[in-house]
């Protein structure tokens, strides 16, 4: 039988449960060769505050299937990986720093602008650049727990760039925040369950992250979220 105290007991023995809205998005500012990869435009120290929205890439296996006896049920083997693209949504400010970072971004890569001659970095019109120009080093999404801001889940992906900024919906008929799209594709994904290691590398976050954190208020937002979060998920 269902026990609501039990319920409660269980989910609070691992922390509560894990807020969406716990997280935050770093993009390396340099590339794979340690040069900037848009100077001058806006800091990635800040654009991590106008990352709305991200979604975490699943895992796929790509299996074949076969009959070990050659005759009967089919049993699935697996044969390669396939992970699922990296998206995210950015809030665009009304200087559009964000909007002009990606487009200079996307056309460090490809120079897709109809003007005639080069781009900013000497990039004729339609040609595309060596990879490992325009390429990102990393790009980190931190999943932070509901009740420790020190402790978070960390998925690093390599050779990040964008492959895709959407369209940018405009309109009188409304007065929300405008934001784009942005699909990136990557080389290699690192997460923090992949290793032995415990998820919680608060040394390292208060090594390399802790000014930044100390610095806004999501320490004090994570802290929020106490076991008044659970208490109101087992009321509903």
């Amino acid at each position: 039988m269902f026990n609501i105290s039990e319920f409660k007991a269980r989910i609070d023995r691992h922390g509560g449960p894990a807020r969406t809205s716990l997280f935050e998005v770093a993009i390396s500012p340099t590339n794979l060769r340690g040069e900037l990869i848009v100077p001058g435009v806006i800091s990635t120290d800040d654009l991590r505050f106008f990352c709305q929205t991200v979604s975490m890439p699943g895992i796929n296996l790509e299996v074949m299937p076969y009959r070990p006896n050659g005759l009967g049920f089919t049993e699935s083997m697996p044969m390669n990986s396939s992970p699922d693209q990296l998206n995210a949504v950015f809030m665009l400010d009304s200087n559009q720093r964000v909007m002009t970072y990606f487009h200079r971004w996307i056309s460090s890569v490809v120079n897709v602008s109809g003007n005639r001659g080069d781009n900013a970095r000497g990039l004729a019109p339609k040609l595309i650049e060596y990879k490992d120009t325009y390429a990102a080093s990393e790009l980190t999404i931190r999943h932070y727990s509901t009740h420790n801001p020190f402790q978070y889940y960390e998925c690093r992906y390599e050779g990040v760039f964008p492959t895709q900024i959407g369209a940018l919906e405009l309109s009188w008929a409304g007065d929300g925040a405008a934001t784009i799209t942005v699909n990136f594709t990557y080389n290699r994904m690192i997460y923090s369950g992949f290793t032995e290691s415990n998820v919680d590398v608060s040394s390292n976050f208060v090594g390399t992250q802790g000014s930044a954190i100390r610095g806004n208020n999501l320490a004090q937002t994570i802290q929020d979220f106490n076991t008044r979060s659970v208490d109101l998920l087992t009321t509903v």
